[in-house]
């Protein structure tokens, strides 16, 4: 096992006077000299780094891989306010930006860069991934959003038009400049929530390593972010001649696997981890199928980019 040192670092965003704030893992003995590949991490909808990425950068540090793990801009401990705005274009640009910044660190080597993203960002790492300007040496994408499935586009019913109401009133609010209007990040079955499902409140919650990471509150307006958002139709236009793996739950219903399979199918190196059995909240820290997902990504590390 590698000892490492961790210490946060502010990373100016695209935004003047906006930073992020990045949780660097630097395994010890890294230098101008010795530069160590490095993990570029985030997670997914209306979510913290608090909310257990620490779980896995501890893990990927102590095998020799730095890790950079970061705030969107609007959450958690970097700038940005409004607070818990989602701007999918803001996000790429965060990843884009952090990117950047570690190129510019000489104990990191450039030409081993790892993206690694879990469900909403999952989708972020696998649609910047083939951009000249990232260019990564491989890329983690863990239960990943990848666009709607025909059978699970959102239908007109109750909850939806009111989530549309809500969305338009808060697009409103913020032409004007006014706070925006909030919804529940997630909530269970018949509540304007992005997110419903039985429990979700819960599983959610217990993904919490710093407490009170996760506020339960993103603006309305990301019902359009979400429902137009096609990680796979953006990764098949631009594709990554590196390494991808992707790791997905045969019963997810958020992010749904028939895309995942889609996605490794089009790449030119894909991989896919299917998870038989499990869940979207599954594969995260403490939960049965965590070791499973881990395993299968330093697996991919090792034989990707190895150390």
């Amino acid at each position: 096992m590698t000892k490492y040192d961790v210490e946060i670092v502010k990373v100016p965003s695209a935004t003047k006077g906006w930073n992020l704030d990045v949780s660097k893992y630097l395994p010890l003995g890294a230098s101008s000299s010795k530069p160590v590949p490095v993990i570029v991490m985030a997670h997914g909808l209306a979510s913290t780094k608090g909310m257990g990425l620490s779980v896995y950068a501890d893990k990927f540090a102590s095998l020799g891989y730095a890790c950079l793990v970061f705030d969107y801009r609007y959450w958690g401990a970097s700038d940005g306010a409004p607070r818990h705005i989602v701007s999918t274009a803001m996000q790429h640009e965060d990843y884009r930006t952090v990117v950047k910044w570690a190129r510019q660190q000489a104990e990191f080597d450039p030409n081993r860069l790892v993206l690694w993203g879990t469900s909403y960002a999952g989708g972020h790492v696998v649609s910047i991934s083939g951009e000249p300007r990232v260019n990564p040496c491989a890329t983690i994408a863990q239960c990943p959003y990848l666009g709607a499935t025909e059978a699970a586009r959102p239908h007109i019913n109750m909850v939806f038009a009111q989530l549309l109401l809500f969305a338009i009133i808060d697009v409103v609010r913020q032409f004007f400049g006014w706070s925006p209007l909030y919804v529940p990040a997630a909530g269970p079955p018949g509540t304007p929530a992005i997110m419903m499902g039985e429990k979700y409140v819960e599983q959610i919650k217990e993904l919490e390593v710093e407490p009170g990471s996760w506020p339960n509150e993103v603006a309305a307006n990301v019902l359009f972010d979400v429902t137009t958002y096609h990680p796979a139709s953006i990764m098949m236009k631009s594709r990554t001649p590196a390494p991808l793996l992707i790791v997905a739950p045969a019963k997810d219903v958020l992010c749904h696997i028939e895309k995942a399979r889609e996605v490794v199918k089009a790449a030119d190196l894909g991989e896919i981890k299917e998870l038989e059995g499990a869940t979207h909240f599954e594969v995260y820290p403490k939960k049965p199928f965590f070791e499973p997902s881990l395993t299968a990504q330093i697996e991919f590390l090792k034989k990707h980019v190895p150390v």
